[in-house]
């Protein structure tokens, strides 16, 4: 990627939370963020079979639609005890209006015991970076890097 200082950055998403809390964390840095929100992104349907195909597929349309450096993300719930559902599908995974997730997930697991419940469950993350037109998934270790390098203490 090119060795340049940041000072823009698109996040591609239309979660107000996300766009918070980045935004708190960019501005004493003097980085400017933009969220899929802020610029009207077009909506990215979300059909990929991992995390990471969905955050490229976010990534490369919103470096298409605006040309400047972007950070999107799939993330959702993996549950060993429903074979690690809902998954990739989480956001789609309670068909009821209306209703969260945790309703479908909660009678789902009606059998499974407490214990069970709270060692099998965790939550999965997946970062894309686009930069002119390159993509990379980095670790957290990798952005913290990338950071430093540019001057930021």
């Amino acid at each position: 990627m090119p060795n340049r200082p940041l000072t823009e950055l698109v996040l591609a998403t239309t979660n107000p939370y996300k766009v918070n809390e980045l935004r708190a964390l960019l501005t004493p840095l003097n980085i400017k963020l933009h969220s899929g929100l802020d610029l009207k992104l077009p909506v990215v349907v979300e059909d990929g079979d991992t995390f990471a195909a969905n955050a490229i597929k976010k990534a490369r349309s919103a470096l298409h639609a605006t040309g400047l450096p972007v950070l999107a993300d799939d993330s959702g719930l993996c549950v060993n005890a429903l074979g690690g559902a809902p998954g990739v599908q989480t956001a789609y995974y309670n068909n009821v209006p209306n209703q969260p997730v945790y309703t479908r997930l909660l009678a789902e697991m009606a059998g499974v015991a407490n214990r069970v419940r709270r060692v099998a469950t965790g939550w999965e993350t997946e970062l894309t970076i686009a930069v002119d037109g390159v993509m990379s998934s980095p670790t957290v270790l990798e952005l913290v890097e990338a950071f430093y390098q540019q001057g930021h203490q």
